[in-house]
């Protein structure tokens, strides 16, 4: 429904239908909230926060699907949540919630158990989270090639734990953008976007770490690609955070195409290759980021 504006002083009025203040039994004096979001003005009213409880059955499921469950339910975001199951499948639950910030088992029966959520966290939560998981994948990449270069003894319980750690802060955001989003919708999709190209980044180090465990070594070629694909890397970071010259990023780009050429056939280079267009990618979403804010791309 459209409404006329009025001038009131040096501000500007707008008045809201009587349907809708009878529907959300506002009343004179009362606070609301004006929410500026993307080009649009959100007028909200201003409540106590009510905890968001959740109820999901899994009751006969198997573990990759009580796993697949969580993960999209902890992403929808929720304050408690209750879940049906039988009595075999509460191990797999609580050992899943490992891989989540925040949450807590507060109470289990025999078929069900209750899920907290106690991070008790913001939108403003999220670029700092965000910052951190990209220095976490970074730092996976440099200490990976660093091991491999001393050709040290990996174990695949490290590299798990570490793969962890990253998918942890990854799904924070995602349920940070599920539950506020930010300012600009479009920003909150290209923020999407980049998380989940992290996440397949995250899972190729992974990949890359359990191929070096199983055969000890890597050739001398591989070990020098894996050095201009970590300094991509960085560098990407720092174009991220730092406001890195964009024409240097793609000359390392370039440089790396002509370096994939030298053994590609080897297994760890295809990861790295995967790695290296995914790196890319970031940047252009990156890019696509700045044009919406209207930032300079040098």
């Amino acid at each position: 429904m459209n409404r006329k504006l009025i001038q009131l002083g040096k501000t500007l009025v707008v008045s809201l239908p009587c349907q809708i203040v009878e529907k959300l039994k506002l009343k004179k004096g009362q606070e609301i909230e004006v929410i500026d979001k993307d080009k649009e003005i959100l007028i909200r009213q201003l409540t106590e926060k009510q905890q968001q409880e959740l109820c999901i059955n899994l009751k006969g499921y198997n573990e990759r699907i009580l796993k697949r469950a969580l993960s999209a339910t902890y992403k929808a975001g929720f304050e408690k949540l209750k879940i049906l199951c039988d009595k075999n499948q509460i191990k797999h639950i609580e050992k899943y919630l490992d891989f989540y910030v925040g949450l807590i088992l507060i109470e289990k029966g025999e078929d069900y158990i209750l899920i907290k959520d106690v991070s008790d966290s913001a939108i403003g939560d999220f670029l700092p989270i965000f910052k951190k998981t990209f220095f976490i994948l970074k730092q996976i990449s440099s200490e990976l090639l660093e091991k491999i270069r001393k050709s040290e003894k990996l174990e695949l319980e490290e590299i798990t734990e570490r793969k962890t750690n990253t998918l942890k802060h990854i799904n924070f955001c995602l349920k940070q953008l599920n539950k506020e989003g930010l300012q600009s919708l479009k920003e909150t999709n290209v923020y999407f976007y980049m998380l989940s190209i992290l996440n397949l980044i995250n899972d190729s180090y992974f990949k890359l770490g359990k191929y070096y465990i199983k055969n000890k070594s890597f050739s001398k070629n591989t070990i020098l690609f894996y050095n201009e694909v970590d300094n991509f890397l960085e560098k990407t970071h720092g174009f991220f955070f730092s406001n890195f010259n964009l024409k240097e990023l793609y000359e390392i780009r370039e440089s790396l195409i002509e370096k994939k050429k030298k053994n590609i056939n080897e297994i760890p280079n295809i990861y790295l290759v995967f790695i290296a267009k995914l790196i890319r990618e970031l940047i252009e979403t990156k890019m696509i980021v700045n044009i919406i804010k209207k930032e300079a791309i040098e």
